[in-house]
């Protein structure tokens, strides 16, 4: 819902000429989104979905504070994210996926249990 919400605002200031990717997130393009100047409609929406940003940053808050510390307090978790955009949320997530590392003897079977390559196999088509 919240990235939904994110679009919707980013196609209004796309349509009044905008252009400011994730900055718009910041302080300094929320505030440039608030002072847009737009039909009546547009602008109520407008409104109306910022309102619903910051109830759902509000609420989403919490927890992304609780995903940060258990990343922090997770060696494997803090070593995948020294790669580039990797953060706390996909950090976790790999880890919790994957499990212990050594139970795959290779990057292959890791990546095939993620469902990253295809069969090594053909699958026959039933008019063959």
């Amino acid at each position: 819902m919240r990235a939904r919400i994110k679009n919707q605002l980013q196609h209004i200031a796309l349509n009044q000429g905008v252009q400011k990717r994730w900055k718009l997130w910041s302080q300094n393009g929320l505030e440039l989104l608030k002072q847009l100047e737009l039909e009546p409609w547009a602008g109520q929406r407008r409104d109306t979905l910022l309102e619903m940003l910051e109830q759902f940053d509000q609420r989403i808050q919490p927890v992304e504070q609780a995903v940060k510390q258990a990343a922090e307090g997770n060696p494997r978790s803090r070593r995948l994210q020294t790669h580039p955009g990797v953060g706390p949320v996909i950090s976790l997530a790999t880890i919790l996926t994957m499990g212990e590392v050594s139970r795959f003897p290779d990057s292959r079977s890791w990546v095939s249990y993620l469902g990253l390559i295809r069969r090594k196999t053909p699958v026959a088509c039933a008019g063959d």
